[in-house]
């Protein structure tokens, strides 16, 4: 996929996420409760909807385990539209045998880059940093793991919005097709 096209499917899942949340606050409503997902859950949204990227150089700083030469990952990133919000990223690994290993979950902030590598099953495996201008450095996880919990908190409790606004997309994307 070329680099305008998953440019386009990102700010289109930025859009519908982002149009989701303003839905609620224009009737000065905050959106509904909503149970939490599991881990799991999460990853079968990204499985399902998600669109493929190469992190071949993320991978291999982090020490991914991965059976393909490049790493080429299901992907869904997100950004809200309220307040500040920065991109978040929940990356799955494309195998053949469909076990993976490792998925890679990122945080962005204006001065730095938080990145977690978590197991197949939502376990904390390394944390990494990166601010601008230098290379990954891995740090304790007894260090971020609070960050790490609230980023996966923000996962699991916008998922029934994350997933209405990515089927929305996939099927937008669908009747483009069918058009064409």
């Amino acid at each position: 996929m070329g680099l305008r096209k998953h440019i386009i499917r990102y700010w289109s899942v930025v859009l519908i996420v982002g149009m989701t949340t303003l839905g609620h606050a224009a009737d000065g409503e905050r959106p509904p409760q909503q149970a939490a997902a599991s881990f799991s859950d999460l990853v079968e949204l990204v499985r399902r909807h998600g669109w493929r990227v190469n992190l071949r150089d993320l991978c291999r700083k982090y020490g991914m385990t991965q059976s393909a030469r490049d790493c080429i990952v299901q992907q869904v990133s997100v950004e809200e539209s309220e307040g500040l919000s920065y991109p978040r990223g929940f990356n799955i690994p494309v195998v053949d045998n469909d076990e993976f290993t490792d998925v890679l979950l990122y945080h962005l902030n204006p001065l730095i880059g938080e990145f977690f590598v978590v197991s197949a099953d939502g376990i904390l495996k390394a944390a990494f940093v990166r601010s601008k201008g230098t290379d990954y450095k891995q740090i304790a996880n007894d260090v971020v793991r609070e960050e790490f919990e609230r980023d996966i908190a923000y996962w699991k409790e916008n998922f029934i919005r994350l997933r209405k606004g990515l089927e929305a997309n996939h099927e937008n994307e669908r009747k483009k097709g069918n058009e064409r």
